[in-house]
C-alpha cells in the first residue's frame, strides 16, 4: 500500500479551507480508498526537523513514505534554497519520490506573483502534476522534469448536495457573480465601462462582487460588494448566482498557464431551475485556457475580450431565459460527467503510481 504525504509549504499552522479544497482535495478521496495511505505535513517543519538531525522524524515521515507531494513550494532567498537542495537529495537517497504540484504560472516571467525562487524547487522532482496542457509544456520546458495533466475537479459535497435557497428578495431577479483577487485588475476593465449602464437597463439584475473591489467599478448600480470567502462558503455564494463571469486578458501570458476552474466552479454550481438540476450560464474570454471547460454556445459562452462583445453577451444571458436555461443545464451535466473528483480521483492514483513505477 502506498504512502503518499503531501507536503504544505509554510510552518505548522491550520490550513485554510481553500487550501484543504483546492490543493488536496483528490488526496482526502485517494486516502479514502483501501489501497492507499495519505497524510499531510508542513515543509518548514520538515525541513527544519531535518537541518536539526531530528532523526525519529526523518524516519516517520520520509522513510515510511513512497511519495513526497510538494504543492506549490518555493524558496524565498538562497539559504533557503540550498536548504531545500540538500533534504531534497536526502529523500531522493532514501529511494523515495518527489513530485511538484501547481496550478499557476510560477516562473515570474510574465507576472511576478510569487516572492522567490519556485522552477529551482521543481527541478527536483521526479514528475510535475500540472492542470492544463499549455502549464505542463511549461514546467516541463523549465525544469526538464516530466508532467502529469491532473485538472482541477469538483467536490460534489461542496458544489452538488442538497438544494440552493435563494432569499425571498431573490425571486425574478438575476444574480451575476464576479470573483476573484486583485490579480485579476487588469482583467476584469473590459467591464469597467459597460456595467454601470448596464445594471441601469436591467433593473432585475444584481451583481456579486467577491474578493477583489477595482476602483474602476465603484459606481455599478445594483452591487454587493464580498470580501474574500472560505471555501465552502464561497461554493454556496455560486450557487445562488444564474450567471458566472470569468474575463481574462488574452495577451497576458500568465493567463495562458491558469486553468478554467472559474467556469468549472460556475457550471458545476447546483440548483434547481424548473425543477432540475442546473448550474450558472458561464460567459469567458475565448482563449485557450477556456476552450478546456467551455463549448460555445452549448456549456456556455465564449466571447471576443472587448467592451462590447461581453456587454452584448451579458445583455443577452439576462434578456434570454430559454437560452440561459439551456446552459445552465448542459454546462452542469459536463462538469458532473467529466470532473466529479469523487469519481475521477483515479486519475490521481494512476499518475502516482506511474511516477512510483519509473525509472
Amino acid at each position: 500500500m502506498p504512502t503518499v504525504t503531501c507536503v504544505y509549504m509554510g510552518f505548522r499552522r491550520t490550513p485554510s479551507a481553500c487550501e484543504i479544497y483546492r490543493v488536496n482535495m483528490p488526496l482526502h478521496f485517494l486516502g479514502q480508498n483501501k489501497h492507499w495511505q495519505v497524510q499531510w505535513l508542513f515543509s518548514g517543519d520538515l525541513v527544519a526537523e531535518y537541518a536539526t538531525r531530528k532523526i525519529n522524524t526523518w524516519k516517520r515521515v520520509v522513510e515510511q513514505s513512497d511519495l513526497l507531494i510538494f504543492p506549490r513550494t518555493y524558496a524565498q532567498d538562497q539559504n533557503t534554497l540550498e536548504l531545500f537542495h540538500l533534504f531534497f537529495e536526502a529523500i531522493h537517497r532514501a529511494g523515495k519520490k518527489i513530485v511538484y504540484e501547481v496550478d499557476d504560472d510560477y516562473t515570474n516571467e510574465h507576472r511576478a506573483v510569487i516572492h522567490g525562487d519556485a522552477i529551482s524547487i521543481a527541478q527536483h522532482a521526479d514528475a510535475i502534476t500540472v492542470t492544463t496542457p499549455l502549464l505542463g509544456d511549461l514546467m516541463t520546458e523549465r525544469t526538464k522534469r516530466p508532467h502529469h495533466i491532473l485538472p482541477n475537479m469538483l467536490d460534489p459535497t461542496l458544489w452538488a448536495k442538497g438544494n440552493i435557497e435563494r432569499p425571498e428578495k431573490g425571486v425574478g431577479k438575476v444574480y451575476i457573480a464576479l470573483s476573484g483577487s486583485a490579480t485579476h485588475y487588469n482583467d476584469w476593465k473590459v467591464l469597467a465601462d459597460i456595467f454601470p449602464p448596464l445594471m441601469e437597463k436591467y433593473p432585475q439584475a444584481h451583481l456579486i462582487l467577491t474578493g477583489f473591489h477595482p476602483d474602476y467599478l465603484s459606481d455599478v448600480p445594483n452591487v454587493t460588494r464580498i470580501p474574500g470567502l472560505p471555501y465552502p462558503t464561497y461554493a454556496s455564494m455560486v450557487r445562488q448566482c444564474d450567471i458566472v463571469l470569468a474575463p481574462v486578458d488574452p495577451d497576458d501570458g500568465f493567463n495562458l498557464a491558469k486553468s478554467p476552474i472559474k467556469a468549472v466552479e460556475g457550471m458545476g454550481a447546483r440548483r434547481l431551475v424548473n425543477g432540475k438540476a442546473a448550474g450558472a450560464a458561464v460567459i469567458a474570454t475565448n482563449n485557450p485556457v477556456y476552450q478546456l471547460s467551455i463549448r460555445h454556445e452549448d456549456t456556455g459562452l465564449l466571447v471576443a475580450h472587448t467592451p462590447h462583445a461581453w456587454q452584448d453577451a451579458i445583455e443577452t444571458l439576462i434578456a434570454d431565459e430559454p437560452l440561459r436555461h439551456r446552459l445552465q443545464y448542459s454546462g452542469y451535466r459536463h462538469v458532473w460527467k467529466h470532473l466529479d473528483i469523487s469519481k475521477h480521483w483515479t486519475l490521481w492514483a494512476k499518475a502516482y503510481r506511474s511516477i512510483l513505477s519509473a525509472r
